[in-house]
């Protein structure tokens, strides 16, 4: 019994972290001069499994150089006005290429027909730890983009970390607690087996 609880402790599901986003800006029309008079706030969230997909990173000079990857996006919404877009899940491109002179570095993430470009200057670091994409992403904090029929001016990026289980503990935890409950369902039965057998002795 013991030995199954602990099985159940270790179980327990491990994480693996999304990285939700937020965008805030101003949109305009595209064909449209970008004043004020055709301005409108736009929103925009949605979640990055910055670990997910194919990624390439290739460093210079001890400096991330280039980067592409493919990873899942899922609940992308933003709402410009009365106009909205969604879309589910789909695979998003992000790639970077770092400038000559080195101090800055150029970032491209798209989804079907949405688009964000911003810039990473020194200050991105060199060790991109387990989450290479994530990292990059975390210094995302302005920059341009395009909605269909809008332009952006991205002014506020908003990051945070969401923290799922991995399926492969979810089917763990899940023999484990099957296991415990076979288990303690034999021994009650041999409990009331055992009273059975001292009554008629």
């Amino acid at each position: 019994m013991r030995a199954l609880l602990l099985a159940v402790l270790i179980a327990s599901p491990a994480l693996a972290s999304d990285l939700e986003l937020t965008l805030t800006g101003t949109a305009y029309p595209k064909g449209v001069d970008g004043t004020a008079a055709n301005a409108q706030p736009f929103s925009a969230t949605f979640t990055v499994d910055t670990l997910s997909g194919t990624a390439d990173y290739q460093f210079a000079n001890g400096q991330l150089g280039r980067f592409t990857a493919n990873p899942i996006v899922t609940d992308f919404n933003a709402l410009v006005g009365t106009d909205q877009f969604s879309i589910a899940q789909t695979t998003g491109s992000a790639g970077g290429d770092r400038a000559p002179g080195g101090s800055i570095m150029f970032d491209a993430f798209s989804l079907n027909n949405v688009g964000f470009l911003w810039e990473i200057d020194a200050r991105a670091p060199s060790n991109l730890g387990n989450d290479p994409l994530g990292a990059i992403m975390s210094y995302w904090s302005s920059g341009i983009g395009s909605l269909p029929g809008f332009n952006l001016e991205i002014s506020g990026v908003k990051e945070s970390v969401v923290s799922v289980p991995e399926p492969g503990t979810l089917e763990m935890l899940a023999f484990s607690l099957l296991g415990l409950l076979v288990l303690h369902r034999s021994k009650r039965a041999q409990s009331q087996r055992t009273e059975r057998y001292a009554k008629i002795s």
